[in-house]
């Protein structure tokens, strides 16, 4: 390599590398973080002197919204606490990666079907009452879902919602975007779920162009759509009013995907969020950056790649002759693409690398993987912002860059639970509703670090003890007190007399009319003659007129269910 001319092309990306004079970028963004602001940032010294970078022009979220341009989406913003308790039902307790579990049993809470079933009829009966109504009649709503799988099951809930209530309903419908295909596990039998077999225009025909699904969105067809990471950005719908999310939202995520709702349009003066997942704190710590002037105090230590490179050589993997062999053989390809034979031979050159990778400990195997991505990753930032003009650095960025893509995916603690445990009972409780506010303040980014990895909680634990702490994570209002007390007024209802007479109310009237007119009074009497009969252990629900509503609400629920399906 010493001896390459230098008119190589190897050697004039290296001094394409960084800022030129005879160059300009420019960059537009409603979400400026550090590194941006850092590459594309005016220069200037501060009082102190210490070296800070600013955006050349600010117009801010903040004035934005003072002038009009865009709605202010945290005006009014609801957010619901979850509260869950899972039994274990399976006669073995195994001992598992307590990470890799408690992240299975929230994840089977998430996709339990009374899970989805309570949040669905809690938005649209949201949405019914008010999002539709707004913007002269026009309102639309999104729904944002954690998974594809369990936007599907959104989609198959809200359906089943829409057939249950026609007259509530009437002249409301839902599409759903996503990518790929689904299959989920409660319907094997089923054929694969797409987007373009899921959405129908006008005609009845299968939407498969984008173009045309955002025109089909846009009409009076539809009003609900559910998304699974699809148009959580770049959707332009200034009709979307309303929007329900059960995702983890963090930062420039958090923003982008509220923001689809601050467009504006004639007769559109508000939106509504109501957020399962996110917490009031969660959402004001993501706008805050971004509302204001924000600005880059001091600079990325160049020396940070160097000590990156350092650490990886610790695992003594691959040396400079692996890199320089690499290079030379790259240099030598032409055309697009490479024939079997080069191909073949890159591989082996791998080969020996990705052994000695095999070889390591697990957690060696995760540090290596966690430098390797933070050293391409900064050695290609770096060059963004300077010319470092050293070859055998670049020669090591594109050894890595390839390497990194040929490691051995690691293998995830895959924890199946699904068997194991039951969903005992849910509850949402609302915990903030009306306006998020933001402070007034400008927000300094400073420049990160060459941090050591971070290793995953790989201590052990068994189900129950991990189910345990789940449910006191995750705590409702129910003790298993309270649980005798459902059980005892559920098995005297289905021993009333009346119960017949009720499976018929049940198939004969919708949801509300069954929970809030017809089962009531039938609450009433029973749990006065449990009372009676045992007056000690349902105290409680004479006392505490809120447990009793609640208690109430899931008996009639459950019950207008289980009534139809045996009806």
């Amino acid at each position: 390599m010493e001896d390459v001319d230098l008119t190589d092309e190897f050697i004039n990306s290296v001094i394409g590398q960084g800022r030129h004079a005879n160059q300009s970028f420019f960059a537009f963004t409603a979400t400026p973080k550090g590194p941006t602001i850092e590459v594309f940032g005016t220069e200037y010294i501060s009082a102190d002197g210490t070296p800070t970078k600013m955006p050349f022009h600010v117009y801010s979220m903040k004035q934005a919204i003072e002038e009009g341009f865009i709605l202010d989406v945290l005006q009014d913003y609801t957010t619901i606490r979850e509260a869950f308790k899972l039994v274990k039902v399976s006669e073995d307790n195994p001992e598992l990666i307590e990470g890799a579990a408690s992240k299975a049993l929230f994840k089977y809470y998430k996709k339990h079907g009374y899970t989805i079933t309570q949040k669905t009829e809690m938005l649209m009966a949201n949405f019914l009452a008010n999002g539709r109504f707004q913007i002269g009649g026009k309102g639309k709503a999104m729904v944002v879902a954690d998974s594809r799988a369990n936007a599907v099951r959104y989609y198959l809930a809200i359906k089943q919602y829409l057939k249950d209530h026609p007259q509530e309903s009437a002249g409301c419908d839902v599409m759903i975007a996503f990518s790929g295909e689904i299959t989920l596990e409660e319907m094997p039998m089923e054929k694969p779920f797409t987007e373009a077999s899921m959405n129908l225009d006008e005609n009845g025909k299968y939407i498969t162009t984008d173009k045309k699904f955002r025109k089909v969105f846009h009409s009076s067809q539809y009003n609900i759509l559910v998304v699974a990471n699809k148009y959580q950005t770049g959707f332009d719908e200034p009709l979307l009013h309303s929007m329900y999310v059960d995702k983890k939202l963090k930062s420039v995520a958090a923003v982008q995907t509220l923001s689809r709702l601050n467009r504006t349009c004639f007769g559109k003066a508000s939106t509504f969020v109501l957020d399962f997942e996110n917490t009031e704190e969660d959402i004001k710590k993501a706008f805050q950056p971004f509302y204001e002037e924000s600005s880059m105090e001091g600079a990325t230590d160049l020396n940070v790649v160097y000590d990156l490179r350092n650490k990886l050589n610790e695992y003594m993997l691959f040396n400079y002759d692996d890199v320089e062999k690499f290079n030379d053989f790259m240099s030598k390809q032409t055309g697009k693409g490479q024939n079997a034979a080069a191909l073949g031979k890159l591989a082996g050159m791998f080969r020996p690398v990705i052994d000695r990778y095999r070889d390591l400990s697990e957690d060696n195997q995760y540090a290596v993987r966690d430098y390797l991505r933070k050293f391409t990753r900064t050695c290609a930032y770096i060059t963004q912002i300077v010319r470092l003009h050293d070859k055998d650095l670049f020669a090591e960025y594109l050894y890595t860059s390839n390497l990194l893509r040929l490691l051995p995916k690691s293998g995830k603690d895959i924890v199946d639970i699904d068997d194991k445990v039951r969903l005992e009972y849910a509850n949402l409780k609302e915990t903030h509703t009306g306006a998020i506010i933001l402070d007034e303040k400008k927000v300094v980014w400073v420049p990160g670090g060459a941090t050591a990895p971070k290793k995953p909680n790989k201590k052990k634990d068994t189900l129950q003890s991990i189910i345990d702490k789940v449910n006191e994570r995750f705590d409702g209002q129910f003790t298993d007190a309270d649980r005798v007390i459902i059980e005892g007024i559920y098995r005297m209802f289905m021993d009333d007399k009346d119960v017949k007479k009720f499976k018929k109310y049940a198939s004969d009237n919708s949801t509300e009319m069954f929970v809030n007119s017809l089962f009531p009074e039938k609450f009433k009497e029973i749990v006065t003659q449990c009372f009676l009969d045992n007056n000690e252990s349902f105290q409680k629900l004479f006392n505490d007129p809120e447990f009793y509503q609640k208690v109430q609400d899931i008996m009639a629920k459950e019950l207008y269910k289980s009534l139809r399906k045996d009806s």
